[in-house]
């Protein structure tokens, strides 16, 4: 085998293995609508590249017909079936009918009979030769008039092909384009070629260049596999309405790589064309979307992203839809972006605006519910007062009717006793006028005692220490009861208010264990600190059941002693149980600090 043969049979088949090797690659692609019928083509290439190898390695005459006859399974199929590749790719499947699928069999399946039939009429072949001119012998042929229909034919589709990818150009994007141009060259390439093969025109004569062509086919489409994903691209029609878009729009394929952007998408993701086209969407959009169809599980058609930081910050809302063909076959997604910042900021004013409101309203329910507490706390207080005036009033109608009594009991019958005598001193003379002298003086006495005992004008005039040590020594000298005063920080004037308290509440508590103890003893403690005044009656008594002697009527002046106390502000305590004593304890402020003593504290002071 000389040289020459070699080297013309070797690019033969890496023209067919590069061939075979596109049309493995389409094939994977094969639920997009062209990818099945690109693989058919090139396929085709590759049995016609592989046919024309065994024809010039064959050395007689008979083996090289068998190989060209062959070749004219992919010569007569390889127009019609690159005719169907551009009009799916264009999605113009709705010309390609059964029937019309059919005419463009007939001249095809016409050719490959007569081909093989052509000894016996010379409609394709009139005359085939063998010629040694060269380091190789080469079949030669001249051609008849179907071999010429045929030609006309092939040509026709392919021109029209051309025109109708020639016609999507204009307004497609760049990746269009490039799409375009890969079809159009893989095309155009094997064209020139076997016009420059018929016209006669080839180095070494009867060569077919046809063939050798297939390998820049193989490159272009390689090309446009890897590069441009065309087989993924939606089609180029569309590109007019995507471009005049204000949305951004991205074309995803079948694996999730952005194979098309319009010029507002670039503009949002703020990258250059060339940068986004064919990565995937992760490295061009930082966000995770999931897809509708095949690339997703769930169905999440529309979300919100984020893009960009402070006053340049956007907000996108994304719609994701599966993109189908015409017979409703899924070959990717488009991903919508629509800018809803103003939207956005619009809706975060009104929820800050519903959140103000509703803590102005939690305000306002807090306030009411305050005003509502402090209305029935004066509701409560003005009930306590009113308890407290009737209470008050009871006590004045008690001290009326003692008043009552002793002036009935005492100065009524005194004062009736000398108005006898003074009728019988008419005729007993100046015994019974000593007589009323006597019942004048006791009377004197009795109503001294009884002003001293409502109001001693000793504690308005002296202070409180003087008015107790005189009142406990009356009260010794007429109840024959022994009271052990003692005494810390008297030795001055205090307000009104507090000694009239002090005062009573020793007068109530000394009277309580004369009519009611049983003893020959008290104790009355009154000591001072720096802001209290503080009182302790004791005996060593029957004692009582607290809880009972507070129960009106058998309050026995305890509830009285109670509120003098707490009129000052003060706290009155009670300790007692039957045969156990009596204990009684009043803690007065000296100054008004609006603050109620603690029990607690009460107990520890006293003594």
């Amino acid at each position: 085998m000389s040289w020459d043969l070699a080297i013309a049979t070797a690019l033969l088949f890496v023209s067919a293995t590069l061939l075979a090797v596109v049309g493995a690659i389409a094939w994977r692609y094969r639920s997009a609508p062209s990818a099945k019928t690109t693989a058919v083509v090139v396929w085709l290439g590759c049995v016609w590249s592989l046919g024309y190898a065994g024809e010039l390695i064959s050395t007689d005459l008979a083996l090289k017909l068998s190989f060209a006859k062959f070749q004219y399974v992919a010569i007569a199929s390889i127009p019609a079936t690159w005719l169907m590749l551009v009009l799916q790719y264009t999605e113009r499947e709705r010309w390609i009918v059964p029937w019309k699928a059919g005419l463009l069999g007939v001249v095809p399946l016409l050719t490959v009979l007569l081909v093989w039939t052509t000894e016996s009429h010379g409609l394709v072949w009139r005359t085939m030769t063998l010629d040694l001119r060269g380091s190789f012998p080469i079949l030669a042929i001249t051609y008849g008039p179907w071999f010429w229909l045929h030609v006309v034919y092939s040509y026709l589709l392919f021109v029209t092909g051309m025109l109708i990818l020639v016609s999507e150009l204009q307004g497609a994007s760049r990746l269009s384009r490039e799409h375009i141009a890969a079809l159009l060259v893989s095309s155009l390439a094997p064209i020139a070629a076997n016009v420059l093969y018929l016209a006669g025109l080839t180095p070494v004569p009867h060569l077919d260049l046809t063939p050798y062509a297939f390998l820049v086919s193989g490159v272009a489409l390689l090309w446009g596999l890897f590069h441009s994903q065309f087989l993924d691209l939606v089609p180029v029609a569309r590109d007019r309405v995507v471009e005049s878009m204000t949305d951004g729009f991205l074309v995803l394929s079948r694996n999730n790589r952005v194979v098309d952007i319009n010029a507002a998408a670039v503009k949002v993701l703020g990258k250059p064309q060339s940068e986004v086209l064919g990565q995937p969407l992760a490295s061009v959009l930082d966000i995770s979307l999931a897809l509708p169809g095949e690339l997703g599980n769930g169905v999440h058609p529309s979300s919100e992203v984020t893009l960009g930081s402070g006053e340049a910050q956007q907000v996108y809302e994304t719609h994701v839809s599966p993109l189908t063909d015409s017979k409703g076959r899924l070959r990717g997604h488009v991903v919508l972006l629509s800018d809803i910042t103003e939207k956005k900021h619009t809706q975060l004013a009104l929820e800050d605006t519903i959140k103000r409101k509703d803590i102005a309203y939690q305000q306002a329910l807090i306030y009411s519910n305050a005003l509502n507490q402090e209305i029935r706390a004066r509701n409560s207080a003005e009930e306590a007062l009113r308890a407290l005036s009737n209470k008050l009033a009871e006590l004045q109608e008690t001290e009326r009717r003692h008043l009552a009594r002793e002036l009935h009991d005492e100065i009524g019958q005194a004062l009736t006793g000398l108005r006898f005598v003074l009728e019988s001193g008419r005729e007993h003379g100046p015994n019974k006028i000593e007589e009323g002298l006597t019942i004048i003086n006791d009377l004197i006495q009795q109503v001294h005692d009884l002003s001293l005992d409502l109001r001693p004008t000793v504690l308005d005039d002296l202070g409180l220490l003087p008015a107790l040590a005189w009142y406990i020594e009356r009260y010794s000298s007429q109840r024959s009861i022994k009271v052990n005063f003692k005494h810390r920080g008297l030795d001055r004037r205090f307000p009104p208010a507090i000694e009239t308290a002090v005062y009573r509440i020793v007068q109530e508590g000394l009277t309580n264990i004369s009519k009611y103890a049983n003893v020959t003893t008290a104790d009355v403690s009154i000591w001072t600190t720096n802001s209290t005044l503080e009182v302790q009656i004791e005996d060593s008594g029957v004692g009582f059941d607290v809880a009972k002697a507070l129960t009106p009527p058998n309050s026995s002046g305890l509830v009285g002693m109670k509120e003098r106390v707490a009129l000052v502000g003060g706290v009155f305590t009670i300790d007692s149980a039957p045969m156990e004593g009596t204990r009684l304890f009043a803690l007065l402020p000296l100054t008004q600090t609006g603050k109620e003593p603690q029990r607690d504290d009460l107990h520890s002071r006293r003594r």
